[in-house]
């Protein structure tokens, strides 16, 4: 009966152990991109990709990340960035904030770009404002994009452009005033906003419990693997 109690004692000890862990709370949203319309065109899906990875690399930068986790509402991070620099914090943040391509369906991907964005952290409240801050600067940096596309002409229009110019001058036919357009505006809509966590994602006590029983029992054996 005294050896049951290794095992016992293995389990207990795992579970108190992961109550000692600090929990994280995973706060998820799910948004797309789309051009204004719906027309199916591969070269427009990969623009759509493209203009993803390009809004994705600038919120997920180092300056953006430091604003967020210093923005006075947030104060993330708290007790790091009194004895961590600024860069540290950020690398122990990013293994817990994932952005990444998924699939949807009803969203074709040659017409859109579906992507979640995930947090964990301690305090479930913090997970879901900081999602809810990050979709935001998809937003704004969506935006942004949109008008300087917009501002800035490519190459290829100023050519179009030329060419209608020599054809009105060469055969008299006027041509209707105003710029060709260059890329349809990308839009980008929530699908699902930022969640509120209500049990943490960790510690799983399953796995704690588990490995606290199987340190149990692998003592059990060798204590009778000893005697024998």
């Amino acid at each position: 009966m005294k050896r049951l109690l290794l095992p016992i004692t293995g389990l207990v000890a795992g579970l108190l152990i992961s109550f000692a862990v600090t929990p994280a709370y995973l706060s998820k949203a799910t948004l797309v991109y789309q051009n204004a319309d719906s027309v199916t065109v591969p070269i427009r899906h990969r623009s759509i990709v493209d203009f993803y990875l390009q809004c994705q690399a600038e919120v997920l930068s180092r300056d953006s990340l430091s604003a967020l986790i210093q923005s006075p509402d947030l104060a993330l991070y708290a007790d790091d960035l009194r004895r961590l620099p600024i860069e540290d914090v950020i690398q122990n943040m990013r293994p817990h904030l994932e952005v990444r391509i998924v699939d949807r369906p009803g969203f074709p991907r040659e017409t859109s770009t579906v992507f979640e964005i995930a947090f964990s952290y301690p305090d479930p409240l913090k997970a879901q404002a900081a999602t809810q801050k990050l979709i935001t600067q998809f937003v704004d940096v969506g935006q942004a994009r949109n008008r300087a596309a917009a501002e800035t002409p490519s190459t290829r229009v100023d050519q179009l452009e030329a060419r209608l110019a020599a054809i009105e001058k060469k055969l008299n036919i006027p041509v209707p005033a105003g710029r060709l357009p260059d890329v349809l505006p990308i839009t980008l809509q929530v699908l699902e906003p930022a969640s509120l966590p209500d049990k943490p994602v960790q510690p799983n006590r399953w796995i704690f419990s588990g490995a606290g029983l199987a340190t149990g029992l692998l003592g059990l054996v060798s204590m009778v693997v000893l005697k024998k």
